[in-house]
């Protein structure tokens, strides 16, 4: 008879798959008793079963096309969760298999079903059940934890860039989370960049100028043995470290596992992007907050390592709705995409108008008939926007009026956010102590977002960007021709709104009254 093997662990618990090899060997000494022939293995090793995991099972679902084309008499299981944990689709594969007439070997059961027989289809149905039922009460009692950490206001989950975990050597035992000797640095210097106004891709760039491996998930099997292989002498006090540990007998994912606890970085980490440096510098897990479901429930256990004033700047920074990001990659134009029409309000682009590249609007009219507001010629608009910003940049006051009270207003209204967000905590705390009815705390909680959101919006105008200080002086002219076409755009957005009226039908000479530039 022709036999197939499905295995699967949702954990492998070496890191080596040896959970799936131990069904393999199973399987093939009990084709040997019974005389069996093996057509096809199909393996999904790390992958759960559980309704809770999104990841796909690509293997299981190869295999149903398998047994559906009828391919083998015989399908064998290490046991009934090992199909599936999902009762659905437990079902449905039971359903398959009796449709075609294939019976279900299970090696723990040491028997075989035949889903014809009432009996053995019930047996494997509640066996469906049981599987779906302890998938549930596991995913209950992760999200307890969940929830007790949270409340205590412990760490849980995926250790913050930054910090590192210490355990109990004997116990392993968690005792506290505290910052990195050497990358809590890194987050405190992003994001004072980024409260100073430098942008996160261009703090991501020097990043990675500079070598620094971008936060890593953590180790693995693969990445030990990589470790062990290479010959890096910088990393050899690590690499004796973990194999002595292997060969004193401690498993491979115990390992893995302290390394990342411990907030040791995987040397080969990848780049950093300005998402990553956002993500960073805007988590309330810096400044000592616990976060659950994306929503601060507390004070933290440990300490942050962000100061709530400059976290409150760029929390303040990017989240302003005003705050434009413009793809400079292939744009070859200075204001294209940037300014606007004064009569629909749309961003500017460029195309070739009667023999002329001109910008124009997306207009009011039918776009099919290419109806727009208003046109004007490219390199007339931009040797226009050009003067004006080159001279406001080559006044003795260009960085005065920029900062205006030195940028101490800035500052303050981001410190009144930050208590602000402290007393909101202790209100938490108080509502989860009872001391505080629920009415109470919504019309509190109520009150305090308000005055927060009008501290951050305070706080959005921030100082100077880097690059406009970089420019600005008597010489901005030729600091001005120095600058690539990306970077003079950069400037033209963090300057000005440029905003074009709309003009006779014909007009050849670009009236100055048509560009309305408001200073920001």
């Amino acid at each position: 008879m022709r036999s197939t093997l499905y295995r699967r662990a949702s954990k492998d618990r070496s890191g080596y798959g040896r959970s799936v090899e131990e069904q393999q060997g199973e399987y093939e000494e009990l084709c040997l008793v019974e005389g069996w022939v093996g057509t096809e293995t199909f393996t999904d090793n790390n992958r759960s079963a559980s309704r809770f995991v999104k990841a796909a099972r690509g293997e299981f679902e190869r295999l149903l096309r398998f047994l559906d084309a009828g391919r083998t008499d015989i399908l064998v299981l290490w046991e009934s969760s090992r199909g599936s944990r999902e009762l659905e689709e437990w079902a449905g594969l039971l359903n398959l298999c009796r449709r075609q007439g294939v019976r279900i070997h299970v090696l723990s059961h040491r028997r075989t079903y035949d889903l014809n027989t009432p009996r053995d289809w019930r047996t494997l149905a509640e066996d469906g059940v049981d599987s779906a039922y302890e998938s549930e009460k596991t995913r209950e009692r992760i999200l307890r934890n969940v929830r007790s950490n949270a409340a205590k206001g412990r760490p849980h989950g995926r250790l913050l860039y930054g910090y590192q975990r210490v355990y109990d050597p004997v116990t392993r035992a968690f005792v506290e989370q505290r910052a990195h000797p050497v990358y809590a640095s890194l987050v405190q210097e992003a994001a004072r960049r980024i409260s100073d106004g430098e942008s996160c891709r261009s703090v991501a760039l020097d990043f990675n100028a500079r070598g620094i491996s971008a936060p890593h998930p953590g180790w693995d099997a693969l990445k030990l043995n990589r470790l062990i292989m290479e010959t890096v002498a910088d990393r050899a006090d690590l690499r004796a470290e973990v194999t002595g540990r292997i060969d004193a007998g401690e498993t491979v994912q115990a390992v893995a596992a302290d390394l990342t606890a411990r907030g040791i970085p995987v040397p080969w980490g990848g780049r950093w992007d300005g998402g990553q440096i956002k993500r960073i510098v805007t988590n309330p897990g810096y400044v000592g907050q616990r976060v659950l479901r994306g929503k601060v429930v507390g004070q933290a256990t440990w300490k942050g390592i962000i100061d709530p004033a400059t976290f409150a700047v760029c929390v303040a920074r990017l989240s302003d709705p005003d705050r434009r990001t413009v793809d400079d990659s292939t744009v070859k134009y200075l204001v294209s995409g940037i300014a606007m029409c004064d009569v629909c309000g749309s961003r500017m682009s460029t195309i070739k108008n009667r023999g002329y590249r001109s910008y124009i609007c997306k207009g009011l009219g039918d776009e099919s008939k290419g109806r727009f507001c208003t046109s004007v010629v490219t390199r007339k608009l931009d040797e226009f926007v050009e003067q004006v910003v080159v001279n406001r940049l080559s006044r003795p006051d260009c960085l005065e009026l920029l900062a205006g009270d030195g940028g101490e207003s800035i500052r303050a209204a981001a410190a009144e956010a930050a208590d602000l967000r402290q007393e909101l905590n202790g209100w938490v705390e108080a509502a989860k102590g009872r001391r505080v009815t629920p009415a109470s705390f919504a019309e509190i909680e109520a009150g305090l977002l308000q005055q927060i959101e009008a501290a951050e919006r305070r706080a959005r105008r921030v100082q100077i960007p880097p690059i406009i200080k970089q420019v600005a002086g008597p010489d901005a002219a030729q600091r001005w021709q120095a600058l690539t076409i990306a970077k003079r755009r950069e400037v033209v957005n963090l300057l000005c709104e440029i905003r074009i009226r709309r003009t006779r039908q014909g007009a050849r000479v670009l009236d100055p009254e048509r560009v309305v530039i408001n200073w920001r």
